[in-house]
C-alpha cells in the first residue's frame, strides 16, 4: 500500500465519529420527496462541508421551488483530473408513520453505535456523509495528489433528476467535465450491482360519462375503462426479451449470490420488463359513476429492450 493510501485510511478511521454524527445531522433534517423541498438539508450539508473542509469552494444552485443543489470544489493547486462524489439529498416518504418503531427523523444509533436508523440513512444520507468524510481526507492530503475533488449534492433524484444531476451535468463545468464519479448510493449491502435497467414513466387518464349509481346504464365508468387499459399494460411484462447472451449468463451465474442478499426473484426481474402501477385515483363518490380516473406506471427495461421499442409497442 502506498504512503498516500495509508494517510487516507488513517484520516478516515480517525473521523469515524464524524461520519456517524454527520449522518445523524442529515437524517434529522427531513427532505422527503414528495414534496421534494431539500433546501433545509442542502443548507445543513453545505454548513457541514464548510466546517469540515474550510478550503472548499461552495456554491448552491436553486433550480426549482425547494430544489437546492450543492457543489463544493476542493482544488489541489496542481493540474490534473477531476473526481466527483455524487449524492442526492431527497429521500422517499416515510409511508405510514405508525409502522416506524423509531422516529424516522431521529437518527438514533444502535446500542453498540454501529448502526443509525431513520429515513434516508442508506438512501442516501449515509452515503453523502461518507463522501464528505472521504473528501475531507483527500483535502488533508492534497499535497500528495493532483487535480480537483468535487462534492455534488442534488435535490431531485427520486423524481427523475432533471433539476438535479442533469442540470449540473449541463450547466456546471466542475461536474459536467469531470473525469470520474463515485456515488455512495447504497442498496443491499455487499452486492456489486451491474443490472441498471432502463426507465419509462407513464401517466394514463381515462374519461367516462357520469351517472348515478342507481342508473349505471346511463353512464360509462372511467375506472372500468382505466382497469382494462392497465391490464393490457401489465401484459407487457410478458414481452419477449432478447438480451445479450453474456448478460443473461452473468445474471444466471450471479443468482446464487445475489438472491440471498437481494431477495428471491431478483434474477428474473433483471432479465425482464417490469410494470409497476404506482398510483391510481378516480371518481368522486361511491354512488356515482366515475367520470375521470388516472394512474401512473413505472416501466423498467432490461438490456435488449429500448425505450423506443417499448413506446412503439404502447
Amino acid at each position: 500500500m502506498s504512503n498516500v493510501e495509508d494517510k487516507l485510511r488513517d484520516e478516515i478511521n480517525d473521523n469515524a465519529d464524524s461520519l456517524l454524527s454527520l449522518t445523524q445531522t442529515l437524517v434529522r433534517t427531513p427532505s422527503t420527496n414528495p414534496p421534494g423541498d431539500v433546501s433545509a438539508v442542502a443548507l445543513a450539508a453545505a454548513d457541514q462541508i464548510r466546517k469540515l473542509i474550510p478550503e472548499s469552494d461552495i456554491s448552491t444552485l436553486e433550480t426549482g421551488p425547494g430544489i437546492t443543489n450543492v457543489v463544493a470544489v476542493i482544488r489541489s493547486g496542481h493540474g490534473g483530473k477531476r473526481l466527483v462524489f455524487s449524492g442526492h439529498l431527497d429521500t422517499y416518504p416515510i409511508g405510514e408513520a405508525s409502522r416506524w418503531t423509531l422516529d424516522p427523523f431521529g437518527g438514533q444509533l444502535s446500542r453498540d453505535g454501529q448502526y443509525a436508523y431513520g429515513r434516508g440513512v442508506s438512501d442516501m444520507k449515509g452515503g453523502i456523509a461518507a463522501s464528505i468524510i472521504a473528501a475531507q481526507a483527500l483535502a488533508r492530503c492534497k499535497d500528495n495528489w493532483r487535480g480537483d475533488v468535487v462534492i455534488a449534492l442534488v435535490g431531485d433524484e427520486e423524481t427523475m433528476g432533471t433539476l438535479g444531476t442533469a442540470h449540473l451535468l449541463q450547466h456546471v463545468a466542475e461536474v459536467g467535465e469531470a473525469d470520474a464519479m463515485i456515488c455512495g448510493d447504497a442498496g443491499s449491502p455487499l452486492i456489486v450491482r451491474a443490472g441498471e435497467k432502463g426507465l419509462l414513466w407513464l401517466e394514463v387518464e381515462a374519461s367516462g360519462q357520469p351517472a348515478h349509481g342507481a342508473h349505471v346504464h346511463r353512464g360509462c365508468n372511467a375506472i372500468d375503462r382505466l382497469m382494462a387499459a392497465l391490464l393490457q399494460l401489465k401484459s407487457l411484462e410478458k414481452l419477449e426479451v432478447a438480451g445479450p447472451k453474456d448478460v443473461r449468463e452473468a445474471i444466471k451465474a450471479a443468482q446464487p449470490v445475489s438472491e440471498p442478499l437481494g431477495g428471491a426473484g431478483e434474477a428474473g426481474v433483471l432479465g425482464s420488463v417490469t410494470v409497476n402501477i404506482g398510483t391510481i385515483s378516480g371518481g368522486t363518490s361511491t354512488n356515482l359513476v366515475a367520470e375521470k380516473a388516472s394512474a401512473s406506471l413505472d416501466f423498467r427495461l432490461p438490456m435488449g429492450v429500448t425505450t423506443a421499442a417499448l413506446w412503439d409497442t404502447l
